[in-house]
């Protein structure tokens, strides 16, 4: 069955109509609807019924397309514009650099910037406008090639990237779900970023081959243009629940002793999954020699995170149904694996450490967002969500850290090397007495 975002005046009017009420109702609009449905049977009035209601709600499937979009206008040229921006002599590389930092520094903490607002505008509203800021931001890279205009089109699209995606998660939350707890609705958004993130990169780079950076500047813009045209037909007139205080709401939940644990979970989990992307590299180009090959840790990630998520999230929800259960199983993968790719002496221990790490990956981040989710009333989810991203942030930052820095720890300072150890153990402990405790206590409420 389609998860529906049933949050619209007229829907919760056509639920609460009596008979007389909702022939009038159907009568008026049936003209509208396209469909072949007798209307004077009662199976065709509900598949009219039915038609009419759909265009007043938020499905999953249409959550879903959004995320695949807005993963695309930021992911797929993320890996080659490191190369458009050293390509331009006017700029140094610690001007590429910085420029990359403000583009991942505005991406997170936009979701922050932006919670605010969305109290005083529609869904598709949002979602369409700050596509167009993304395609603002690469028509600016397409025309300027100065420093300025870089940082400020790197800006509009972190911005965009940051705003989309916390909106998409939070309408998700809202999702009209059997079960709160479920990661299923999560996990489905997740396999829509990986969709982009492994299939954009490679027509990024297909693109960049037959024409030239310029020519995929000017793609990037078309496609945000196009599709936020596409997101004001296809997405409804709807509205969440109006959220309290957004700002004082993130205050508080960053203080509130409640969340602490959650957030020592999120610190260490993104952690572990930077490593994907900073240690892993570093190891296959650097210690096996193989720099042309590492394409294949992304794509491995991305090709799993699409096949096996939905599975692997549908079991947990059948057999568990416990978020801090799954987290503690995350968190064992997570260990296991760097412990591999930090000792890895062949590439079959390397790759394999790569398959542990995407499967804990796999389960945290949509069992992350569940718990958050159960955690929190309706009214509350988008501060949730934007104090969940400052976290994230946070932990992958130090996961990038730690990852380009152990080039140095593996190869010379070997002292170094087991005290980081000793500190990430201590960590991960802590993190996994946190999930039984939690687990245990919850079990226990079920039982009394």
């Amino acid at each position: 069955m389609v998860a529906t975002l049933f949050i619209t005046k007229k829907t919760q009017l056509i639920m609460a109509m009596g008979k007389r009420s909702l022939r009038r109702f159907i009568q008026r609009n049936v003209r509208r609807t396209r469909t072949n449905c007798n209307f004077n049977t009662k199976r065709g009035r509900r598949k009219i019924l039915k038609k009419i209601s759909q265009k007043t709600t938020i499905t999953l499937p249409k959550l879903f397309l959004q995320e695949i979009i807005t993963s695309f206008g930021y992911l797929a040229p993320l890996s080659m514009l490191v190369i458009f921006l050293s390509d331009n002599n006017s700029i140094t590389v610690e001007q590429v650099g910085f420029a990359m930092f403000v583009s991942s520094l505005t991406a997170r903490w936009g979701r922050l910037i932006f919670s605010p607002v969305f109290n005083y505008f529609k869904p598709k509203t949002i979602l369409s406008i700050m596509q167009m800021v993304g395609a603002l931001g690469y028509l600016l890279l397409y025309l300027h090639q100065s420093f300025i205009f870089i940082i400020i089109s790197l800006t509009l699209i972190g911005l965009f990237y940051g705003s989309n995606t916390i909106y998409i998660r939070v309408l998700t939350s809202f999702l009209k779900n059997n079960n709160k707890f479920s990661t299923k609705s999560y996990s489905i958004i997740h396999i829509g970023t990986n969709i982009s993130a492994t299939a954009g990169p490679i027509l990024i780079n297909f693109l960049y081959n037959i024409k030239n950076k310029e020519f995929v500047y000017l793609f990037m813009s078309s496609f945000l243009t196009l599709s936020s045209i596409i997101t004001m037909i296809i997405i409804p007139k709807a509205s969440i629940t109006k959220q309290n205080n957004i700002l004082k709401q993130i205050f508080y939940m960053l203080f509130s002793k409640k969340f602490w644990h959650i957030y020592f979970i999120i610190l260490v989990c993104w952690f572990y999954s930077a490593q994907i992307y900073s240690l892993a590299p570093i190891i296959i180009s650097k210690y096996f020699n193989f720099s042309n090959y590492i394409w294949t840790i992304s794509s491995l990630n991305g090709l799993m995170i699409i096949f096996l998520s939905l599975p692997l999230n549908n079991f947990f929800n059948k057999y568990s149904n416990s978020n801090y259960l799954q987290i503690l199983y995350s968190v064992i993968l997570s260990f296991i694996g760097l412990a591999l790719l930090a000792y890895s002496h062949n590439l079959y221990y390397f790759y394999t450490s790569i398959i542990i790490l995407t499967l804990a990956e796999i389960l945290f981040i949509p069992a992350i967002q569940a718990l958050l989710t159960s955690q929190t009333n309706k009214n509350s989810r988008v501060a949730i969500f934007a104090t969940y991203a400052v976290f994230v942030g946070l932990g992958e930052g130090y996961g990038y850290y730690f990852g380009t820095k152990s080039l140095v720890y593996f190869n010379s300072n070997l002292f170094l090397r087991e005290k980081t150890f000793y500190f990430i153990i201590i960590a991960t402990l802590f993190c996994l007495g946190i999930c039984v405790r939690n687990h245990n206590k919850k079990k226990l409420n079920l039982t009394n």
